[in-house]
């Protein structure tokens, strides 16, 4: 996901959020504004309920809340979800 402007990067840094990192790329085209690809470091256990969420029985999303470390962003084991906290 590319974090297109400084000031969202600042506004990630200056509040504390967890759980994430950032490094900058150059596009040819748009020199003039600053971009970051942005990454979540943080991996939580696999979801307990991933066939439902496949079948669309519901929205909850399950996992072992012993292995979240509390950040503000995470991802489960074996996914691409990138959840973010309250």
């Amino acid at each position: 996901m590319l974090i297109q402007v400084q000031k969202v990067k600042t506004l990630l840094e200056i509040n504390n959020i967890t759980g994430w990192n950032c490094f900058p790329i150059e596009i040819e085209k748009y020199q003039e504004q600053k971009y970051f690809v942005f990454y979540v470091t943080e991996i939580v256990g696999e979801l307990m309920n991933l066939d439902a969420l496949n079948n669309y029985e519901t929205e909850k999303h399950e996992f072992d809340l012993n292995t979240w470390n509390g950040t503000d962003f995470f991802s489960n084991k074996n996914t691409l979800n990138i959840i973010c906290s309250e």
